[in-house]
């Protein structure tokens, strides 16, 4: 049972790797992707931030300012620990951390799978379907 749920920004180099660590496991072990795609040039500069519960790292997801709006990126809940409502959590952050930087408006790619969730929690779709990495995706838009 999870009692403690937890969002911070990975500043240091210890939770940076968490995030790494789980994104590994999502993106590249269970989906496929190619790691010289999962891991980019913006991993660089971007805001990473990590999803714990009791203290176990269990989500990432990232945030960069592309603009005048907040590109959230790379968003993952292990397996285990989904479909729980936790992944509404981490995004509720990495929503507040980009609004706090004063973007207009926040961005994301949405696996399709994951469509409804975005759409529960007010992003609208803003493209037909198309593939990234061999995901179909739909790109995602959310004002203040």
């Amino acid at each position: 049972m999870i009692e403690h749920l937890d969002v911070q920004v990975a500043t240091s180099d210890l939770l940076q790797a968490q995030c790494f660590e789980i994104r590994t496991n999502v993106f590249i072990k269970e989906q496929g992707v190619a790691a010289h795609l999962e891991r980019d040039e913006h991993d660089q500069t971007a805001t990473h931030l990590l999803l714990t519960a009791n203290q176990q790292a269990i989500g990432a997801a990232r945030i960069r300012i592309v603009g005048k709006a907040g590109k959230i990126e790379r968003v993952c809940i292990l397996e285990p620990y989904r479909n729980k409502g936790y992944g509404a959590t981490l995004m509720k952050k990495i929503e507040e951390a980009g609004f706090e930087e004063g973007v207009d408006e926040l961005v994301l790619n949405a696996q399709e799978p994951a469509l409804a969730f975005y759409l529960r929690l007010g992003y609208v779709k803003t493209s037909e379907r198309f593939f990234e990495a061999g995901i179909p995706h739909f790109s995602m838009k959310k004002g203040r």
